[in-house]
C-alpha cells in the first residue's frame, strides 16, 4: 500500500473464511512528509524490561519513519524496500538467527542460547545514504 501525500489515514483489513464469516482490523496510518528526519523504530518486541527465557525464539521487527525512501521509478526495480535495514548483532556471542533470516531484513528472528544482557542495535539508511538507529535490549533468563 502506498500513500501519495502526508496525512492521517485509517487502513482496514477484512478476512473471510469458506462459511462466509468475516472479521476486520483496522489501524491508524500517520504518513510523514519527506522533510520528517529519518527515525529507526523497532516494533516488535516492545518495552523497556523484556526478559525472555534461555533458548528461547524472539521475532523483531522493525521500520523507518521519515527520511527519503528508495523510489522504485529511480532505481527501474518494480519491487523495492522503502529503507536498508541492518540487525546488527555481528559482536553478540550466545545467539542465533533463524534459518531462512538474514541482518538485511526489517525483520529476523534470534534464539538466545545463552543468560546475559543483549543490546540489539537496528540501523535504519535512507536512499541518501542518512541512517537511524534504535536499540532494544533483552534480558535472557534461565
Amino acid at each position: 500500500m502506498t500513500f501519495e501525500k502526508a496525512g492521517t489515514y485509517v487502513v482496514t483489513l477484512t478476512v473471510g473464511d469458506s462459511d462466509r464469516s468475516t472479521d476486520k482490523a483496522s489501524i491508524t496510518v500517520v504518513v510523514n512528509s519527506a522533510k520528517t528526519p529519518l527515525q529507526a523504530n523497532i516494533f516488535t518486541p516492545s518495552g523497556t524490561d523484556i526478559k525472555v527465557a534461555r533458548s528461547r525464539k524472539v521475532t523483531f521487527w522493525g521500520t523507518g519513519i521519515g527520511g527519503k525512501q528508495f523510489d522504485a521509478d529511480e532505481t527501474g526495480l518494480a519491487e523495492i524496500e522503502p529503507y536498508g535495514y541492518f540487525w546488527d548483532i555481528s559482536g553478540l556471542r550466545g545467539l542465533e538467527i533463524g534459518d531462512d533470516d538474514s541482518t538485511a531484513f526489517n525483520e529476523i528472528d534470534i534464539t538466545f542460547l545463552a543468560i546475559g544482557v543483549y543490546t540489539i542495535p537496528f540501523t535504519v539508511t535512507d536512499s541518501r545514504g542518512v541512517a537511524a538507529t534504535d536499540t532494544v535490549t533483552i534480558t535472557v533468563i534461565p
